[in-house]
């Protein structure tokens, strides 16, 4: 699957947010990538992009970020 496919970022960004626990409350991203097979590199370029179209879709609707 490519980064830019939506369904599959969705479901990176939903699973990362359910590895935050006391011990990773930044997240895992080593589990994340071990569950859908891919690089930790990959993984960190897919939350990039998620959230810097948040930051323009808010900056879009007129809230500061």
């Amino acid at each position: 699957m490519k980064d830019n496919d939506k369904a599959f970022m969705d479901k990176v960004v939903d699973f990362y947010y359910s590895t935050v626990d006391d011990s990773h409350p930044q997240g895992n991203m080593s589990e994340v990538a071990e569950h859908f097979g891919i690089s930790e590199s990959r993984v960190k370029s897919i939350l990039f992009r998620m959230r810097s179209r948040l930051k323009q879709h808010l900056h879009n609707e007129c809230f500061s970020v």
